[in-house]
């Protein structure tokens, strides 16, 4: 028994002289990995990776006020990607954190982008009968 070998069910294998290759001590390890395999107690993620944040409540959603919301857009209409000077501005006048800020034009730029994209395939059948009595020259 060697490294390198990997015990393989005689049921795969093609011709039977090679069911001889595999003592009878390897192909009872791979069963006896394949039933571990299947027993064990499956792990959450949280779990897995440390996250376990014990009994401390989920932080809540943040919710624009009015004049927030209004004045954020009204600056993306302007300035679709803001410096990050200016995004630490708006973050002190309108008191929220400087991340949300930034989150707020990611989120826009990807929301404009998707409706883009939505009037540009409903308008690509509009153009494509119209494009179709263009004779070549």
């Amino acid at each position: 028994m060697g490294y390198g070998r990997v015990a393989v069910p005689p049921s795969t294998m093609k011709h039977a002289p090679s069911i001889f290759r595999y003592g009878q001590a390897d192909y009872k390890r791979f069963e006896d990995y394949s039933r571990y395999l299947l027993t064990r107690p499956c792990k959450r993620k949280e779990q897995e990776h440390g996250k376990d944040r014990g009994n401390t409540p989920k932080k809540p959603r943040l919710v624009f006020t009015d004049v927030q919301r209004r004045t954020l857009h009204a600056i993306f209409k302007e300035n679709k990607r803001p410096s990050k000077e200016l995004q630490i501005t708006i973050s002190q006048q309108l008191g929220l954190e400087l991340s949300t800020v930034s989150n707020f034009f990611m989120n826009a730029r990807r929301r404009s982008l998707d409706k883009w994209q939505d009037e540009g395939s409903s308008n690509s059948g509009n153009s494509s009968s119209s494009s179709s009595t263009c004779t070549k020259a």
